[in-house]
């Protein structure tokens, strides 16, 4: 329940962000998330068509896959297990909150996904997953996990040679 509950905060956290941005005049708004920080910013472009765009690194964009087969959580599913929780009802409210069940209300052309193809986190196949529900917005694969494709040496530059691709570098 506190998991949904600050999920819901960081939703209303980035909407009255971009409610100010635009009242400060700010001519282009959107955001760079990265794991989670994707899954929210994600469901955010899904309510606002007024994001110019998004660069969605490693998004959390399927908790319910990351719950049943992340190495990281193995703990947390033990636990579930102990506390008698049963991994499935768990999964499937977490699958509440996947990407991929909306759609984005900016198209598709304006949304870039990072997708670190050796992520321990989040599979592959949900990046490519989430893409194709989209509308194939670019995704780009890179050589690095869940949590060093920040440490990518061009992860600023293919950003803004996206940016720049729909107009809208700074």
């Amino acid at each position: 329940r506190r998991s949904f509950q600050a999920m819901r905060q960081g939703f209303k956290d980035l909407s009255t962000v971009l409610v100010t941005l635009r009242q400060e005049g700010v001519p282009r708004v959107g955001f760079f998330g990265m794991s989670m920080g994707s899954l929210l910013a994600g469901h955010v472009i899904c309510s606002d068509p007024g994001v110019d765009f998004a660069i969605l690194t490693a998004p959390a964009c399927a908790p319910d896959t990351i719950l049943l087969e992340s190495e990281i959580l193995r703990r947390l599913r033990r636990n579930l297990d102990r506390l008698g929780v049963e991994r499935q009802k768990a999964a499937s409210l977490w699958g509440s909150v996947r990407l991929d069940r909306r759609r984005p209300a900016i198209p598709s052309d304006r949304i870039l996904i990072l997708a670190p193809i050796h992520d321990q986190v989040v599979p592959l196949h949900e990046f490519e997953r989430l893409s194709e529900a989209w509308g194939r917005p670019p995704i780009r694969r890179l050589e690095h996990g869940h949590i060093s494709v920040l440490a990518e040496p061009r992860l600023i530059d293919i950003s803004l040679e996206h940016l720049r691709a729909i107009g809208a570098a700074p």
